[in-house]
């Protein structure tokens, strides 16, 4: 059995490969050593950081092990989560991560998947390394799932553009004229993220979670002057200017979804109405 700790010290001074070679290792030596029934029947993912290539020293590698069927699921779920929880991430200082929902099974994922309504569920799996795939399930739902459905995604752009502009002229000049910074600030925040993530959509990427969403999009060559406004907003603390920078963002947002054709030019008294039509929801934090 190895030692967990040891084998991952530093792990975050890798690179993807080696990170990926050390995690089949533990796979092989720690987890199908103590369950070898399991061996040829569950998939494992690195998710989060380490799959998408953005992990450092506070990051941690989150698995997911994925069973076949819910009966095998059920049977094991909680002594495997045990394991994990109790003997091998014994110490603080854990480098591998597993939560009780990564626990899961295909028929689950592929439930979650065909809702259409968890972001994060599809980016998870858009961005998933595969360490074991002993059926190729997982690949196949790679491709199954790879991008949206064409009318999901109409639906889905329709819904944040209409949010972001309900949210932008209804609550954030309610709240300015109430004189509740508070809750502007939580608005203008909301705004942002739904903007930013119709952005990432518009350019085929998934939304990336809180943490590294405007980050991410701030990379893409012809956003780099449109996320200029979204700095100066997160800066500005005066409503007004800050509704100003607001709309200039909306405005700019708006050309390119029309340039792309993804929505319709219209004006606010539309996209406000069109939030009642078009209720997508959208995540793009992880549960």
């Amino acid at each position: 059995m190895l030692k967990t700790q040891k084998l991952f010290k530093d792990f975050h001074k890798k690179n993807q490969l080696d990170i990926i070679s050390l995690t089949q290792s533990f796979i092989e030596h720690d987890f199908f050593v103590d369950f070898p029934e399991l061996k040829n029947v569950v998939a494992v993912l690195i998710t989060g950081s380490v799959a998408g290539g953005f992990y450092d020293e506070n990051s941690d590698i989150d698995l997911n092990i994925i069973f076949p069927d819910q009966k095998t699921w059920k049977k094991y779920k909680f002594t495997v989560l045990s394991k994990f929880k109790g003997e091998y991430l014994e110490a603080i200082r854990k480098p591998i991560e597993v939560h009780g929902q990564n626990i899961t099974y295909i028929q689950k994922i592929e439930s979650d998947l065909g809702s259409w309504k968890h972001d994060w569920a599809l980016r998870e799996l858009a961005d998933a390394v595969i360490v074991r795939d002993p059926k190729q399930r997982i690949e196949k739902l790679k491709e199954k799932f790879a991008w949206y459905p064409k009318d999901v995604f109409h639906e889905k752009i329709n819904w944040l553009f209409g949010e972001s502009s309900f949210l932008l002229f209804d609550r954030y000049k309610v709240n300015m004229s109430r004189g509740c910074l508070f809750f502007a600030e939580l608005t203008k925040l909301q705004i942002i993220r739904l903007l930013v993530a119709s952005l990432a959509l518009a350019h085929r990427q998934y939304p990336k979670s809180d943490k590294h969403l405007c980050m991410d999009v701030g990379k893409i060559k012809e956003y780099a002057q449109i996320m200029k406004t979204v700095e100066k907003i997160l800066l500005a603390k005066n409503p007004k200017i800050v509704f100003g920078l607001l709309s200039e963002f909306r405005n700019a947002v708006q050309k390119v979804l029309t340039g792309k054709k993804l929505i319709k030019k219209a004006g606010e008294k539309y996209w406000i109405s069109m939030r009642t039509r078009h209720m997508v929801e959208i995540s793009t934090e992880e549960e």
